[in-house]
C-alpha cells in the first residue's frame, strides 16, 4: 500500500511538471496571492476578496489557463465567486438556472424575510415512578388481605410504576420567522421561534371483580409497616384504578442574528483539500486510468467535490428565551364494597384521587453561534447556543376522597391516599439558577429559488428541573393527624429532549 501511494504521488508530481504542458502547468491551485483575479465571467474587483486567495486589482494572463478546465462561477445569495470545476463533465451546479435555490439565499445578500416550519419526533429522558399499582394471586389459595399487593413480599407483583416510563417518541412542531434589517444589507436580522411538544401521555387502567387482586401500596408510618389499599379482592371489594402521566413542553424565543466577518468565508479544510483535488484529477486523467471502466468518472466526481469549495456564513445569535415544562401525574381509584366488614356496609363506594403537578419556567438570555455552509444545491446548518437565567419551580399536590353510602348523600374530605392534608398537600415554589443549552444540525436541498427542504437533529437540556414522580412519597400516615410533620421536600433532577426533525424553509 505504501509503495502504491508513493508511486501515485511521484506520478502526480511528474505529470504536473511535464514541460510539454506549457507555463500554465506550473500554476498551483488555490492560486497564491498576486497570481490572478480576473475571470471571463466577472472581475474580482467588483466584490469583496478580503477572505479569498486572489487580491483585488490583479489579472489573469491568457497563458495561465489550464486546458480542459473551466473557471466557472457559483452564486451564493446572488453574489458571484470563482471556483475551479469541470462543470461539463461532472454536472456541477454552476448557475442560478441549474440550482435555482441559490438565487434568493440568505447566505450573503439575503432575502427580506426568512421562515421555516418543522415537524419533529421528540424523545424525552425517561423518568422513574414509584410502584403505584400491585397485584397478588387470587388463589387457590387466595393471598391474605393483609399481604395482598404489599411491597417486598414474594407474592406481590408491580403492575405499574417502579420502572422507567415515557420512552416513546412524541410529535411536536417548531416554527421560525425573521426579517433582515434593510440598513444592514443582510448582515443583521431579527427573528422569533416557537416550539410546542404536546403532553406525552402514559396511561394505565385496570379493573377487577376480585380476581385478579388489585391494590395500591404505601408505607404506613403510624404502624411502621408496608401496607396497601385494596381495590379488588375476591368476595370483599370490586373496583378499578387509573393512572395518567405526561409531560408538555412550550418554548419561545426572540433573537438578534448578526453576521461575523465577511461573507462568504471559505473553510480552511476546503482550502486544504482543493489542491489535493486538482492533483488527484491529473492522476485520474492519466491514460492508464482508462483501462478501468468508470474509474475516471468516479475520480473526476471526487476531485470536483474537493475543488468546488463551499462558502460559509457565521452568525452570532443572542436573544431572550422562555421555556415552560409541565409534568403531571394523577391516580384515581373507584371501588364498591361487597362485604359489611369493608367500609361498613355492602354497596358503599369509595372514590380516591391523588394529583401531583410539577411546573418549570425558565426565563433567561441566550448566546450562541450559527454556521450556514452552501455546497452547490445543498446547505448545511449548525447551531450551538446556551441559555442562562432563572428557573422557577412549582410543585402542586392535591387529593380528595369521596364516600357514598347506599341511600345517603356523598361525603367528601380533602386528601387521597398519597396526598394527605398537613403532610404534603399544597403548592410549593422557589426559584433557582438555570442552564438551558441547545444544539441543532440540519441538511437541506434547494427545491426552488425560495424553497428548500431538509432534515436534522435537535438536542435541548435543562438542569434544576422538578418532575411529578420525584415528589410522590409512599410513606404516609393514613390517620391524618393535624400535627403531623410535613413530608414535602424539593427534589431536583436534569431533563433533556432530543429529536429527529423534518422541515421546509423559505426566503422572500
Amino acid at each position: 500500500m505504501w509503495r502504491l501511494a508513493s508511486a501515485l504521488a511521484l506520478a502526480c508530481v511528474a505529470f504536473a511538471a511535464r514541460p510539454d504542458r506549457g507555463a500554465a502547468q506550473q500554476m498551483t491551485y488555490p492560486p497564491s496571492l498576486g497570481q490572478f483575479t480576473e475571470f471571463p465571467e466577472r472581475t474580482a474587483t467588483s466584490f469583496d476578496l478580503s477572505d479569498s486567495y486572489v487580491p483585488a486589482g490583479s489579472s489573469v494572463p491568457a497563458e495561465s489557463y489550464v486546458p480542459n478546465e473551466s473557471y466557472g462561477t457559483v452564486e451564493y445569495g446572488c453574489e458571484t465567486f470563482p471556483s475551479m470545476m469541470d462543470a461539463g463533465n461532472y454536472g456541477a451546479c454552476e448557475t442560478c438556472e441549474s440550482c435555482p435555490g441559490l438565487c434568493e439565499s440568505t447566505l450573503c445578500s439575503g432575502a427580506k424575510v426568512w421562515g421555516s416550519f418543522e415537524l419533529f419526533a421528540g424523545f424525552q429522558r425517561s423518568r422513574q415512578l414509584p410502584p403505584l399499582v400491585t397485584t397478588s394471586p387470587a388463589g387457590p389459595p387466595v393471598t391474605p388481605q393483609v399481604q395482598s399487593g404489599v411491597l417486598r413480599l414474594p407474592s406481590s407483583t408491580i403492575l405499574f410504576g417502579g420502572q422507567n416510563v415515557d420512552d416513546n417518541p412524541q410529535f411536536g412542531v417548531r416554527g421560525e420567522l425573521g426579517v433582515w434589517l434593510k440598513k444592514s444589507g443582510g448582515r443583521t436580522g431579527v427573528g422569533v421561534n416557537v416550539l410546542y411538544l404536546p403532553e406525552s401521555e402514559v396511561d394505565f387502567s385496570a379493573n377487577s371483580d376480585g380476581n385478579p387482586i388489585l391494590a395500591r401500596p404505601y408505607f404506613d408510618t403510624f404502624n411502621g409497616v408496608q401496607a396497601s389499599q385494596l381495590v379488588a379482592y375476591p368476595g370483599i371489594v370490586t373496583g378499578s384504578v387509573d393512572v395518567r402521566y405526561g409531560t408538555e413542553i412550550t418554548s419561545g424565543e426572540i433573537f438578534l442574528r448578526h453576521q461575523l466577518g465577511s461573507c462568504p468565508r471559505t473553510p480552511r479544510i476546503a482550502m486544504a483539500t482543493s489542491g489535493l483535488g486538482v492533483c488527484a484529477r491529473q492522476v485520474f486523467n492519466l491514460t492508464c486510468m482508462n483501462r478501468v471502466p468508470g474509474l475516471q468518472q468516479i475520480g473526476g466526481g471526487m476531485c470536483n467535490m474537493l475543488t468546488s469549495m463551499p462558502q460559509t456564513r457565521l452568525d452570532l445569535i443572542s436573544g431572550l428565551r422562555y421555556t415552560r415544562l409541565d409534568d403531571r401525574l394523577s391516580i384515581t381509584n373507584n371501588l364498591v364494597s361487597l362485604d359489611p366488614s369493608f367500609l361498613g356496609q355492602i354497596g358503599t363506594t369509595l372514590d380516591t384521587f391523588d394529583r401531583f403537578d410539577a411546573r418549570n419556567e425558565f426565563q433567561g438570555a441566550t448566546l450562541g453561534l450559527k454556521t450556514v455552509s452552501r455546497y452547490g444545491c445543498w446547505t448545511l446548518s449548525m447551531l450551538g447556543k446556551v441559555g442562562l437565567g432563572s428557573m422557577r419551580q412549582e410543585v402542586t399536590i392535591d387529593g380528595q376522597t369521596t364516600i357514598t353510602l347506599p341511600g345517603l348523600p356523598s361525603s367528601t374530605r380533602p386528601g387521597g391516599l398519597l396526598a394527605q392534608p398537613f403532610q404534603n398537600i399544597g403548592t410549593f415554589e422557589r426559584t433557582q439558577f438555570g442552564v438551558n443549552p441547545e444544539a441543532r444540525i440540519s441538511l437541506s436541498c434547494d427545491l426552488t429559488c425560495r424553497l428548500s427542504m431538509g432534515a436534522g437533529y435537535h438536542f435541548t437540556y435543562w438542569d434544576n428541573v422538578v418532575v411529578a414522580g420525584d415528589h410522590v412519597n409512599l410513606a404516609v400516615d393514613i390517620t391524618q393527624p393535624p400535627n403531623a410533620p410535613s413530608t414535602f421536600v424539593f427534589r431536583e433532577s436534569d431533563f433533556f429532549m432530543h429529536a429527529a426533525t423534518f422541515f421546509v424553509r423559505w426566503n422572500y
